[in-house]
C-alpha cells in the first residue's frame, strides 16, 4: 500500500479486529436491544464503542505521524475529508460509551439500594 505510515501492519491488524471482534459485538448489541437484555446491551455497546474509538484514534495517529501522509495536504481536503468524514466515527462511539457507562452506574446504584434493603 502506498502512502500512510510505511508500516501498514498495525493498521491492518486493527482493521481485522474491527471486522472480527467489533462487528460481532455490534450485532450482539443490536440483538440485546431487540430482546431487551439490558446488561448484555450495555456491556457489548461499551466494549464495541471503546474498541471502535481506539481504532479511529490509531487511524488518525498513523496518518498524522506518517512521513508521507496519504491525505492530500490542502486544508479543505484535510479538514473536510480526513477530519470531517472520520469525526463521526469517533463522536458516535463516544456518545454511546458515555450512555452505557451512565446506564450501568444507575443500574448498579439500584442494585446497591436493593441489597441494602434486603440485608436490614
Amino acid at each position: 500500500m502506498q502512502g500512510g505510515t510505511g508500516n501498514f501492519a498495525p493498521v491492518l491488524a486493527q482493521e481485522a479486529s474491527t471486522v472480527f471482534v467489533v462487528g460481532p459485538l455490534c450485532w450482539l448489541t443490536v440483538y440485546a436491544m431487540w430482546t431487551r437484555r439490558s446488561a448484555v446491551r450495555e456491556l457489548s455497546q461499551l466494549a464495541a464503542s471503546v474498541m471502535h474509538m481506539q481504532s479511529v484514534l490509531l487511524y488518525f495517529g498513523a496518518e498524522l505521524l506518517a512521513r508521507e501522509p496519504s491525505c492530500r495536504p490542502e486544508p479543505q481536503y484535510f479538514y473536510m475529508y480526513f477530519v470531517g468524514a472520520n469525526l463521526p466515527w469517533l463522536v458516535v462511539p463516544l456518545v454511546l460509551a458515555t450512555s452505557s457507562v451512565t446506564r450501568m452506574r444507575a443500574q448498579m446504584a439500584i442494585a446497591r439500594a436493593a441489597e441494602k434493603t434486603h440485608t436490614l
